[in-house]
C-alpha cells in the first residue's frame, strides 16, 4: 500500500537526520513554494506557442525533434515500400509457376507456385497498407514542419514600425 505523498517526504527527510535529533517536515518548513510552469497539454485545438527564453515547440516537439519524426516516417515508408516490391517479385513468380486448364476457370499451381503465392501476398499486402499509412503519417509531419518554420520566419522577420511607447520607427 503506498503511502500519502506527504507522509513519504516525511519518512525521507527524517531517514537524512542524524541519529537522536528528528527532522523538520516538509510542511513545518517556512520556505515559499514557487510555482512550476506548467505547460498546456498538446490536444487537438493546440497547435504550438512560442515560450520565453525557450524553444518554439509545435505538439510539443522541437524543430531537431520534428526533422527526427520525418525522418522516422521516410524510413517506414522505403521499408514498406520494400515490402511492397518484394510481396510482388514473390506473387509474379508464383503466378508464372500457376497454368489454366483448358475449358475451364480452374488454376492449378506446382507446390512452387502455391508457396510463393502464399509468402508474396501477405508481404504484397502489408507493403501496401504501410505505404499508404507512412505515407500521410510522413505527410501530416512535413506539414507541421513547414507550419513550424513559417512561425519562426515570422517571429524573426521584423518589419519598420511605429513604437508607441518610445515613440520612434523600430525593426
Amino acid at each position: 500500500m503506498l503511502a500519502p505523498l506527504h507522509a513519504q517526504g516525511a519518512e525521507e527527510s527524517a531517514l537524512e537526520a542524524p541519529p537522536g535529533e528528528v527532522a523538520p517536515s516538509s510542511e513545518d518548513s517556512t520556505s515559499p513554494q514557487t510555482p512550476r510552469e506548467e505547460l498546456p497539454p498538446p490536444g487537438p485545438s493546440w497547435t504550438g506557442y512560442v515560450r520565453p527564453g525557450g524553444p518554439i515547440l509545435i505538439d510539443g516537439y522541437t524543430m531537431s525533434e520534428v526533422d527526427l519524426r520525418i525522418r522516422r516516417a521516410r524510413i517506414g515508408l522505403f521499408a514498406s515500400t520494400g515490402a511492397f516490391a518484394a510481396g510482388l517479385a514473390l506473387v509474379v513468380g508464383g503466378v508464372t509457376q500457376c497454368e489454366t486448364e483448358t475449358g475451364t476457370d480452374d488454376i492449378s499451381c506446382n507446390r512452387a507456385g502455391t508457396g510463393l503465392l502464399g509468402a508474396g501476398y501477405p508481404l504484397f499486402i502489408g507493403g501496401v497498407v504501410g505505404m499508404i499509412t507512412t505515407g500521410a503519417i510522413l505527410g501530416v509531419r512535413n506539414r507541421k514542419k513547414r507550419e513550424l518554420e513559417r512561425r519562426v520566419r515570422n517571429l524573426t522577420q521584423r518589419r519598420l514600425r511605429w513604437d508607441v511607447t518610445s515613440s520612434r520607427f523600430v525593426f
